[in-house]
């Protein structure tokens, strides 16, 4: 015996396979008859929307205090529009009721104490300052050319090498120049000159703060009937101190000093057969400058006989009329005074007292008085450098960086 079917509501076809499951299944329990309609509840009954709210309100309000929660804003608790009022006061009402609102639901943040803050934003901002540095050169080489005035500009950023075939600086016309010459280099905020065993050497003008004033320098006894010194007396000369072997340029002349032995120093009166030798009357000699020319050899050879040799184009002790680059008087020589110490065997006393402290002087020249360095020499800013047929400015520090 079938067993009826309801109707499903919208008129919706039953598949086949659920009707022989409903057939297959036991007999459903009678259904009760369907209730008629309640009468609706008279006018006086009804509430109204404002009081359906606040009713259907209470609950919520229970069970949130309950769970020990903020009760959530009412429907009749939010701000009314009239319609006859400002749609920008309107706006602005609902931008207020919309923030008042995130701000009830929204649960507390806790903030980053201020003084943290402060010390993250204050490292972030030297960390910033510090890669920013880091990018900046140090300084920059200018080239003067032969006019004086500034050529190319190669900026310094820890370290650069000038060469004819390697480096940063690479001038392959220069023939004088070694494949890499020489070296820039920054160390602990300061900056210093190497020569990277270059051929020709490298060259630093006599200037300050190297440099020392001429006149506190205490020179070495003046012999009898000598005139007088006069470039330790002025002001504007300043020295630098000499050592054997050092290499001196001035104008186009390299010229190599050397600290005479005491063998060289003097022989004394020469005799032959009894009898004195005739000829000029000796002199001290100190030291000696050898002439070094293009061709690899010593030229000519001038010794140090006084207490100050100028050298010059015009006038002086050692005078090249031939370079149009040195000034009338360049350079000098001064010899120095040696502190009394006690005569080694064989040496008298004489010889004892032989000064042995040199120093080269920069007598205001044109072209200035240059001196080969030797290894790593720190430098400043302003100074002029010399290598091969080069001449370098070096220029440091930030406003210089551009």
């Amino acid at each position: 015996m079938a067993v009826p079917v309801p109707a499903l509501p919208g008129d919706v076809t039953v598949p086949l396979v659920a009707s022989l499951a409903a057939a297959s299944a036991p007999p459903a329990a009678p259904v009760a008859p369907a209730r008629e309609p309640a009468a609706a509840p008279p006018a006086d009954l009804l509430l109204s929307a404002p009081q359906l709210a606040a009713s259907a309100a209470k609950p919520l309000e229970l069970a949130e205090a309950a769970q020990g929660a903020e009760p959530a804003t009412r429907f009749s608790e939010l701000p009314t529009v009239r319609a006859d009022a400002d749609p920008g006061s309107a706006t602005a009402s609902r931008s207020a009721t919309s923030e008042a609102s995130v701000a009830t639901a929204s649960p507390p943040v806790a903030k980053e104490p201020t003084t943290a803050r402060v010390e993250a934003s204050a490292a972030e901002q030297e960390s910033r300052r510090k890669g920013v540095q880091s990018r900046l050169p140090l300084g920059r080489l200018v080239i003067i050319t032969k006019e004086g005035s500034p050529g190319a500009i190669f900026p310094i950023h820890g370290q650069i090498d000038i060469g004819r075939t390697e480096g940063d600086v690479v001038l392959t016309e220069d023939r004088y120049l070694s494949p890499r010459h020489a070296r820039i280099r920054f160390r602990e905020d300061r900056c210093y000159l190497r020569d990277l065993d270059s051929v020709n050497g490298v060259f630093l003008r006599v200037a300050a703060p190297r440099a020392t004033k001429a006149a506190d320098i205490e020179l070495a006894p003046t012999p009898a009937g000598a005139p007088p010194c006069i470039v330790g007396t002025s002001e504007g000369h300043l020295a630098v101190p000499l050592k054997h072997q050092d290499l001196i340029l001035v104008g186009q002349q390299v010229l190599k000093f050397d600290i005479l032995t005491d063998a060289e120093a003097g022989l004394g009166p020469a005799m032959e057969h009894g009898t004195l030798v005739f000829g000029t009357p000796s002199s001290p000699r100190y030291a000696r400058l050898s002439q070094r020319t293009v061709e690899g050899v010593a030229r000519d050879v001038y010794y140090i006989r006084k207490v100050e040799t100028v050298l010059g184009r015009e006038s002086g002790d050692v005078v090249f009329t031939d370079d149009p680059f040195l000034s009338r008087r360049h350079a000098a020589i001064l010899v120095s005074s040696a502190p009394s110490q006690p005569a080694p065997y064989g040496i008298s006393q004489e010889r004892r007292r032989r000064p042995t402290s040199f120093h080269l002087v920069d007598l205001a020249s044109s072209n200035g008085t240059f001196l080969g360095i030797r290894g790593e020499t720190e430098v400043s800013d302003g100074d002029l450098v010399r290598v091969g047929q080069q001449l370098f400015r070096i220029e440091l520090g930030a406003g210089h960086a551009g």
